[in-house]
């Protein structure tokens, strides 16, 4: 299924309002980053057509047009309540202070010949790249479970799933399945007996839907 869009901004010049419209509008990126209790989200797509400058909206043409709720009563996002060990990676559960999740699709699209508009975009593939910086030391488990399977290059690592929760109303959790770890690194103070930070990024075959 390809999403098609379209979005409406205005700017008030020297007494008048100018319109712009999006049309034809397709995701093509999302990436969503969540550090120390903050969200940020962006999306980046393609459109067909990004209309010039008018006085006139035409989406009011004939009657005032209706636009659909802000969703004022959705809780925010949060991941404070879920648990202290947000982020699962193959069964063995993490503290963490930071998590970022990116999926790209690449879009195959056709244009007529000497046109300058979009005839269609059709999804042609995805890729889903998620990162997380974890603490480690606190088991036995967490220890040794990221670190081996970088280091060893375990076989079963192209096989093993990931999760990351976060509560809304109700909780909700981020499910990647047959991630491969593709970046590691390790850091701690010397004589310390806090725990150490490790950042991992990972490849996904695929995530759910939220």
């Amino acid at each position: 299924m390809t999403i098609s869009l379209p979005f409406h901004w205005s700017e008030r010049i020297n007494g008048t309002t100018h319109h712009f419209n999006v049309l034809g509008w397709s995701p093509t990126n999302l990436n969503l980053t969540i550090e120390r209790g903050l969200w940020q989200c962006e999306m980046i797509g393609v459109c067909k057509e990004i209309t010039r400058m008018n006085t006139v909206d035409p989406f009011e043409t004939g009657g005032t047009p209706v636009y659909p709720a802000l969703g004022t009563d959705s809780a925010a996002l949060e991941h404070s309540s879920v648990s202290t060990t947000p982020f699962t990676y193959d069964g063995v559960n993490y503290a963490e202070r930071r998590f970022t999740m990116n999926i790209t699709r690449g879009m195959a699209i056709q244009a007529v010949n000497g046109s300058q508009q979009i005839i269609y975009t059709k999804p042609s593939s995805k890729e889903i790249n998620f990162s997380a910086d974890v603490f480690t030391g606190t088991n036995t488990a967490d220890v040794t479970e990221l670190a081996n399977d970088w280091y060893l290059k375990d076989a079963t690592a192209i096989a093993k799933d990931a999760s990351y929760k976060f509560t809304t109303a109700p909780a909700k959790t981020f499910t990647f399945t047959n991630c491969v770890l593709t970046s590691y690194e390790k850091s701690m103070a010397l004589g310390s007996t806090d725990a150490s930070i490790e950042s991992v990024a990972f490849n996904a075959e695929s995530t759910t839907d939220l």
